[in-house]
């Protein structure tokens, strides 16, 4: 995979399936430092990706405006761990499913 890392994003509104079922993925450059202040959907960014073991340090996004969390890390079974999400902002999310 490319360096993503360094995409410009700040003027990103949905970031929806992104990565959605990238079955062979194994991992992903470091997307932490992503701009993710303007962005509304999250929807199934990772969904589908089986194979994927770890994440970068995706607490720290900027998840202020995000109105749909759904099927984040749906099907993503072999994920061995998760970045401590505990401190995303969800005071807008409408939709969270599985």
């Amino acid at each position: 995979m490319p360096d993503i890392s360094k995409w410009k994003s700040d003027r990103v509104i949905s970031m929806f399936g992104i990565f959605g079922e990238c079955s062979s993925l194994l991992s992903l450059p470091d997307i932490s430092k992503w701009n993710t202040s303007n962005v509304k959907n999250i929807n199934s960014i990772f969904n589908g990706c089986s194979s994927l073991l770890s994440l970068p340090d995706i607490s720290i996004w900027n998840t202020n405006n995000v109105i749909n969390i759904s099927g984040v890390f749906y099907k993503c079974s072999k994920l061995l761990s998760l970045p401590n999400i505990s401190k995303w902002n969800t005071n807008k999310v409408n939709t969270m499913k599985v």
